[in-house]
């Protein structure tokens, strides 16, 4: 976990699933660093309203981890006793293998949480700046609702772990060199052997044969989604 784990109530949701309007003043602690904490109701789900209630507090919604709880991005702000809890977020996650030693030294792809807001975008480049990486002119400069990812080498003092530490920083992987093996491939799937391809000799090539593919993804977190129930 970022830290300690940690259990502090936020406001009470009104049964309507929004942010209630504060009976108390919101503190703002200024010299608190931003991370990004879970917020998780009671009862309920996070709805559109409630999610826009959020931005009107000061905190930015980055992406909802279940129909309960959303990932939030939080710059100094103490909460009064409440009834959401709130949990300090994951560290980020690494997608190689279990002690991470092939990254060491290598280069390695760093993908950061959607929707951060500009402060936390130099707050990761002070970060890196401080473990002796400069990432000067590397991270946008402005918001977006899709996950920005850059490479780096990894020094080879530097471990995984370490990086994975930094708030905002949703996963973190190896580069690995890749080949295209069509050939062994096709040899597999008309005869289960890499050097044999019976099919080509009957024709069986792929000429004239024209394939599409289009994916235009989803967003799971867009407004249109977040009222479902199922």
């Amino acid at each position: 976990m970022r830290g300690l784990m940690i259990a502090i109530m936020m406001l009470l949701l009104p049964l309507a699933s929004a942010i209630s309007s504060p009976t108390e003043t919101i503190i703002y602690e200024p010299d608190l660093e931003g991370l990004e904490i879970v917020l998780i109701l009671d009862e309920g789900i996070w709805t559109q309203e409630a999610w826009s209630d959020l931005e009107n507090h000061g905190l930015s919604p980055l992406r909802a981890l279940s129909e309960r709880a959303v990932l939030v991005w939080s710059e100094g702000y103490v909460f009064p006793e409440g009834g959401v809890e709130i949990q300090v977020a994951d560290n980020a996650d690494w997608r190689g293998t279990i002690d991470g030693l092939e990254a060491l030294g290598s280069l390695v792809k760093i993908v950061l949480e959607p929707r951060l807001p500009i402060s936390a975008y130099k707050q990761i480049t002070a970060s890196f700046a401080s473990l002796g990486v400069d990432l000067a002119g590397m991270l946008p400069l402005s918001y977006s609702t899709t996950p920005f990812d850059f490479t780096i080498t990894l020094p080879s003092q530097m471990s995984v772990e370490t990086i994975m530490l930094i708030p905002g920083i949703l996963w973190i992987e190896p580069i690995l060199d890749a080949g295209a093996r069509n050939i062994i491939a096709a040899g597999y799937m008309g005869s289960s052997q890499a050097s044999s391809h019976p099919q080509w000799e009957f024709g069986l090539n792929g000429d004239g044969v024209i394939l599409g593919v289009a994916d235009s993804g989803i967003d799971l977190d867009h407004a249109c989604f977040r009222n479902a129930t199922a």
